[in-house]
């Protein structure tokens, strides 16, 4: 029997062929009937749609995947509901697979990591703020922003003074804003006179002291 952990929904196990044509579907824009039948399936889902997502396995009978960045889109989308369904099987996946957290994370798997209620997200995320690519940095950091473990609290203090990239420097300061309004508008501040400041940025950071203000 297949269990979904978050809703305990238990259904009849899905053969491959069953999942495939499931997941199929859902990517070749079907309607959401697809997708509430993957997350029904929960965790026998999700292992199915992570082996194939990464190639380490094989269609029974593979659909026709050539739509673009749509496809790419209804895969994420896809992830990120049956990960948030099922936390648990996801970080096993992750783990067991050793999945491209090194090397080069696509920002779909930092999202995910950083929605899981999961402590085990923690270190993955932490690592990921140290990744060349300032927007990968840029969601660990978004999701680290949502935790208050001490892990979290000392990655987001670092990149909030120390990363290279003002975006993610902006979003780091918004994660201690919600702790610490006070020290967030000092760190604000500071920030509106950073050498790679943009008449966008600048904005959102005005926005932020208007609020940390009224905090």
């Amino acid at each position: 029997m297949a269990r979904c952990q978050a809703t305990g929904v238990v259904s009849p196990e899905p053969s491959l062929v069953d999942l495939d044509a499931v997941i199929g579907a859902w990517l070749q824009a079907e309607p959401d009937w697809a997708l509430r039948r993957a997350v029904e399936w929960g965790e026998p889902a999700l292992r199915r749609a992570i082996a194939l997502y990464y190639g380490h396995a094989t269609w029974t009978s593979k659909p026709d995947l050539s739509g673009g960045r749509e496809i790419g889109d209804a895969w994420s989308a896809l992830l990120f509901r049956l990960a948030m369904a099922n936390p648990g099987v996801y970080l096993d996946e992750i783990d067991a697979r050793r999945i491209r957290l090194r090397t080069g994370p696509p920002i779909s798997e930092v999202v995910i990591l950083g929605y899981l209620d999961d402590p085990r997200a923690v270190p993955l995320l932490v690592r990921c703020t140290r990744h060349r690519d300032w927007l990968v940095r840029f969601h660990a950091v978004r999701g680290l922003a949502r935790r208050d473990d001490d892990a979290s609290v000392a990655a987001i203090d670092h990149a909030a003074t120390r990363d290279c990239s003002l975006p993610v420097r902006v979003e780091a300061v918004a994660g201690i804003a919600r702790r610490d309004p006070a020290r967030a508008r000092i760190l604000y501040t500071g920030l509106l006179d950073h050498p790679h400041q943009t008449p966008l940025l600048s904005e959102q950071v005005r926005r932020a002291l208007n609020s940390t203000a009224q905090a």
